[in-house]
């Protein structure tokens, strides 16, 4: 309930000063990785341990969810895009 609560009041203050930041080019690339993001953070936790600091395993994790959204997931979006497109112009007869 508090979830929600904080949600809808985000929503309808997203103009002022205080939740502007929601809406900043670094956040809307981390939503638009955040499924990869999901999927690759655990392999951070294989880094040898002499490097395997906090900043290295997010720095780490974000490349490897940047390289799978441009290498894996956007490809497949495109082409499902591709698929489903509808053709313009007249019907044949």
């Amino acid at each position: 309930l508090t979830a929600a609560l904080v949600l809808i009041h985000s929503i309808a203050h997203s103009q002022t000063m205080w939740y502007r930041w929601l809406n900043s080019p670094l956040l809307r690339a981390l939503g638009v990785i955040s499924y990869s993001l999901y999927l690759y953070h655990p392999f951070a936790n294989q880094l040898p341990a002499a490097i395997r600091t906090v900043p290295v395993a997010i720095l780490f994790s974000v490349a490897l969810a940047c390289a799978s959204y441009f290498l894996i997931e956007k490809p497949f979006l495109n082409l499902k895009d591709r698929m489903t497109a509808v053709p313009q112009g007249p019907l044949p007869s």
